[in-house]
């Protein structure tokens, strides 16, 4: 449960952010596309992916409910950094040309970031927590 209430925290922050910045972070990716060596950065963004989407899925995600969105999430950033350390041009050639549509391209981002923390969020309040087990609830052993 904990690992669904961090990603919903990091979903709505970075969503928000995402849409009341949208173009500091289209001038950042702007500047990434640029550099004399974007394949190499992506690489590196790449391998924060990868572990990020480990560390959620082997964490023991939940998957009933609106909680399945810790999983998706997970394997979606797995799927991710495998593809920047593996095929960085490719990952390259998706990245839009052009402010207006990187500015776009942030901002619809932000929205689907938004919807789903949300979404994670409503999963979160209304699941029921997994009873805690505690040595006074445990049977004797027998003689």
């Amino acid at each position: 449960m904990h690992i669904s209430i961090t990603l919903a925290v990091l979903m709505l922050v970075t969503g928000a952010s995402y849409i009341l910045w949208s173009g500091l972070w289209a001038h950042l990716l702007t500047e990434f596309t640029r550099s004399r060596h974007p394949g190499a950065t992506g690489m590196l963004g790449g391998l924060v992916s990868l572990m990020l989407g480990l560390l959620i899925v082997l964490a023991d995600s939940p998957d009933q409910g609106l909680l399945v969105i810790t999983e998706i999430v997970g394997w979606i950033c797995i799927a991710k950094g495998t593809m920047w350390m593996l095929l960085p041009g490719v990952m390259l050639s998706l990245i839009p040309r052009g402010r207006s549509a990187i500015t776009g391209w942030i901002i619809t981002s932000g929205i689907l970031l938004l919807v789903a923390g949300g979404l994670l969020t409503r999963g979160v309040m209304t699941s029921t927590p997994a009873p805690v087990s505690s040595a006074a609830e445990a049977p004797e052993a027998g003689p």
